[in-house]
């Protein structure tokens, strides 16, 4: 695995050990939160910026770096919604087990509809133009 890939699991342990955002804290989060605050530091610029304006939560808990390190940070956070989307899907077919058939879909499956939805909250908040202009700019030797 890459440093990148090591980088973000070790923000995620941060969040949960040293921040205490536990599964139960994440869980109510059920509106999208953690994955429009990824979009926002995701798109973020160094230090001192200010969040786009649908950063969800209290301005006090906005904390920009590095570019590299808002993305980590941004990783971080859709690993914290996806496992929020996982442990809800969990629960919903320990609840009704017969819920459990062939028609359920894989845990793949579950992941690619986390990321649509996922994508889906940042296309209300942002044009494709803009999306498609950010995504130039991360791709983009010497962008973002």
């Amino acid at each position: 695995m890459s440093q990148a890939i090591y980088d973000v699991i070790a923000e995620r342990k941060r969040q949960v050990g040293v921040e205490g955002w536990t599964p139960e804290h994440d869980d109510a989060h059920d509106s999208g939160e953690m994955a429009v605050a990824a979009a926002c530091y995701a798109a973020a610029h160094p230090a001192g910026s200010k969040p786009a304006g649908l950063w969800p939560w209290d301005l006090k808990w906005w904390k920009p770096r590095s570019h590299r390190e808002n993305l980590v940070r941004a990783g971080a956070l859709i690993i914290a919604e996806i496992e929020r989307l996982d442990r809800k899907q969990e629960g919903a077919s320990q609840t009704l087990p017969e819920a459990r058939s062939a028609d359920t879909p894989s845990p793949s499956d579950a992941r690619e509809e986390a990321l649509r939805e996922c994508i889906e909250i940042v296309k209300k908040h942002w044009s494709e133009k803009t999306i498609i202009d950010r995504i130039r700019a991360l791709l983009t030797p010497g962008g973002e």
